[in-house]
């Protein structure tokens, strides 16, 4: 008799922990599946009228960058978009437009490379913040579509969208990118970054 209470107590017992499992599972597996992507505090606005790019952190504006913009027969597209890629010595290859029709590719680190230290990309394939082998244009519509950069300007930028996105890499990484010409780079950011363009 005292036998068949104990297993009797022990079944209990065991289906209340099987019971209790089960909702403890139940409450992970509704929390993952309710968990919003968390996504960077950090978004960029670019006033293509006072050629100037914005870095604004909540409410306030924590750094400001002169750009070149798009010329009239090429302009720079407005609206909203999101940076999820960054491309560190990246190679040059030219469109097939009239612009290019003359332009050899141009390889990494190249000094005729218009991309010069890295690229954001904020419209893939087409359109993207970079350096400029040509620091003189910024300031003036002068681009085809994309935004140009002083070239130092455009790495610290790159390195503040890397480090707020959740992709720390140590400041030894980022001395090699920039010695190291001639190997590319392609980050994704795990929390990528809106950005607005305005006219």
């Amino acid at each position: 008799m005292h036998y068949r209470r104990h297993a009797r107590r022990t079944r209990l017992i065991l289906a209340a922990l099987c019971v209790a499992t089960g909702a403890a599972q139940a409450q992970v597996r509704s929390r993952t599946r309710t968990r919003a992507p968390v996504r960077s505090t950090l978004h960029l606005r670019a006033d293509l009228s006072r050629r100037r790019l914005y870095v604004i952190s909540g409410t306030d504006t924590a750094r400001s960058y002169p750009i070149a913009i798009g010329d009239s027969s090429h302009p720079t597209p407005t609206g909203n978009f999101r940076i999820a890629r960054i491309v560190w010595n990246p190679k040059w290859i030219p469109p097939e437009e009239a612009w290019a029709a003359n332009k050899e590719p141009q390889r990494p680190g190249a000094r005729s490379n218009p991309m010069r230290l890295v690229k954001i990309f904020f419209q893939e394939p087409d359109y993207y913040i970079h350096g400029s082998n040509e620091p003189r244009s910024v300031g003036y519509a002068l681009s085809h579509g994309c935004l140009r950069m002083e070239p130092l300007e455009a790495y610290r930028l790159a390195r503040m969208l890397m480090d707020r996105s959740g992709v720390r890499r140590s400041a030894a990484w980022y001395a090699r990118v920039r010695r190291v010409h001639s190997v590319t780079q392609t980050i994704r950011l795990p929390r990528p970054v809106a950005m607005e363009i305005v006219g």
